[in-house]
């Protein structure tokens, strides 16, 4: 799970970085010198945030007295995590936006990272019942968000703009092919190698492998980037030679970021659920 928020912070920024050379009038030296101000920025400042926001949950749960049983009241502390869950909601948010809205994704997501990640450590670190609960009730509520809300908003609105036709033709199909099978291998590969002092045996690592290159939400957040700066781009300045060419490059980067959904997602999910039951140990696979 680290890894995915690491992956996602220098993929995000990666990304960017490239999008703003390629399909913006980003000047080199300054998208240079964003990249590690982005992220030792973020860095500090999700970490700032993360403090703040356990502090004021803390203040939000002293509104109450405790009960006898050195507890507080069932209903208080659920109205203290859900109004605490819409400020951390709002936070997070706030933060990606802003990080999209003045071309600094990658500070955005490295914030919203280490604000999580911050939050979280808070709750855990003195091994206390009441904190731990408090991320539990958290982990639950951000995994309903996921599945009810962001799931179907993210992978619904990656497609926009593209159509089946654009993908699935003997131009371009081939060599996209090639790129996620280049990309896809490199990146399992990649991921075998970091577990090599990990006690897992060799399948189980392979299974870590087959299922981690099924994630596919920095693609499907990225994928239309490049198409939205380009289009809003030609949108106000007008259509140039130049600016059509970006246009079918960018179509090509949101094309290939839904081709890579289509092919490793399924590849993910059958990984997991036809080879783990049967790689995992029993009592490991029963849990």
């Amino acid at each position: 799970m680290s890894a995915v928020g690491v992956e996602v912070c220098l993929g995000v920024w990666a990304a960017n970085f490239i999008i703003g050379l390629l399909f913006d009038s980003t000047p080199l030296a300054q998208a240079i010198v964003l990249g590690p101000v982005q992220i030792i920025g973020g860095i500090i400042l999700g970490i700032l945030v993360g403090l703040g926001f356990h502090f004021i949950v803390e203040l939000l749960k002293r509104e109450a007295d405790r009960m006898p049983n050195g507890k507080y009241a069932q209903e208080h502390i659920d109205g203290v995590m859900n109004l605490s869950y819409a400020v951390f909601l709002f936070f997070s948010t706030g933060f990606v936006f802003f990080g999209y809205g003045h071309k600094l994704a990658g500070g955005g997501a490295v914030m919203t990272v280490f604000f999580a990640a911050t939050v979280a450590h808070m709750w855990i670190k003195d091994n206390d019942k009441e904190l731990m609960a408090q991320k539990t009730n958290f982990g639950l509520k951000l995994a309903t968000t996921w599945d009810m809300v962001v799931m179907v908003a993210l992978f619904s609105m990656v497609g926009v703009g593209v159509t089946l036709s654009k993908i699935f033709n003997s131009t371009f199909f081939p060599k996209a092919i090639a790129v996620v099978a280049a990309s896809t291998g490199s990146r399992a590969l990649a991921i075998f190698v970091v577990q090599s002092a990990s006690p897992l045996t060799w399948k189980e690592k392979l299974l870590v492998c087959g299922g981690y290159v099924g994630k596919a939400t920095a693609q499907a957040a990225i994928g239309p980037v490049a198409l939205a700066t380009i289009t809003s781009e030609i949108a106000s300045q007008g259509l140039t030679p130049d600016r059509a060419l970006k246009l079918e490059y960018a179509q090509n980067v949101a094309s290939l970021a839904i081709l890579y959904i289509l092919v490793c997602a399924p590849i993910a999910s059958l990984t997991l659920t036809k080879l783990g039951p049967a790689i995992l140990p029993r009592d490991m696979a029963q849990r």
